[in-house]
């Protein structure tokens, strides 16, 4: 997964994407023996010029799709894009991520790495139209929040079995990061880019920043940051 906040290069963030897709930038537990590729679909969500979410998704792996290209020269203060690397539920466009619904005080958009096997019990099914993990996930985490006046704090708690459920929750005035994994560090790890003028969090180290700060976001962690500090 891939958020970025502020003035970045749309274009080379596309770029760094395709090439994590198809397992060719870092070395991770996943790709230590074999070509290890995300390549069951992508989407797309971006904040257009009245501040309004705008989402696209494809079944196609990412670097053959030439959709992708329409994307490149994208003017926007807020990025997400997802590769998906399919483990629980069908292959099919609702089953690709960012999710996103719409509630009363604005719209919500998603996007989770890793595996859940827990049972996640909620009130509320806000997205019905996947079957995957990452949608349990997302409908947990917002009756989560309902209920405990938007703190997500302990949600990471929760959970007793899976891989890893790392998550990016984009609200109406916030962005909210969670790491938590039981293996593969590399592979899961987020990573976080504190420029002066954007924030980036992603899955791996973008080729074409690899000479910028970054860090790790600590295992077990979440980091929530307001939204409006990057969008004017």
């Amino acid at each position: 997964m891939l958020i970025a906040l502020g003035i970045f290069d749309t274009k080379a963030i596309i770029t760094d994407t395709i090439k994590i897709a198809k397992g060719e930038n870092e070395v991770h537990e996943k790709n230590i023996s074999e070509v290890y590729k995300h390549e069951d679909g992508w989407g797309i969500a971006y904040l257009d010029s009245k501040n309004k979410w705008e989402v696209f998704k494809s079944i196609k792996p990412i670097f053959e799709d030439d959709t992708i290209n329409e994307f490149r020269n994208l003017k926007t203060r807020a990025l997400i894009i997802h590769v998906r690397r399919a483990t629980r539920g069908k292959l099919s466009v609702e089953n690709n991520q960012p999710f996103i619904i719409k509630r009363r005080d604005g719209e919500y958009l998603f996007v989770h790495n890793g595996t859940i096997y827990d049972q996640l019990n909620y009130s509320n099914n806000y997205l019905n139209t996947s079957d995957t993990d990452s949608a349990e996930w997302f409908n947990y985490i917002i009756g989560y929040m309902q209920q405990n006046k938007g703190y997500t704090k302990n949600i990471l708690m929760k959970l007793n079995n899976f891989d890893a459920a790392n998550f990016c929750l984009v609200t109406p005035m916030k962005i909210v990061i969670g790491e938590k994994y039981t293996k593969n560090p590399k592979y899961y790890s987020i990573k976080l880019h504190r420029g002066k003028s954007k924030f980036i969090v992603c899955s791996e180290i973008l080729p074409t920043m690899r000479g910028a700060r970054w860090e790790r976001l600590a295992n077990g962690s979440i980091i929530e940051l307001p939204l409006i500090k990057y969008l004017f």
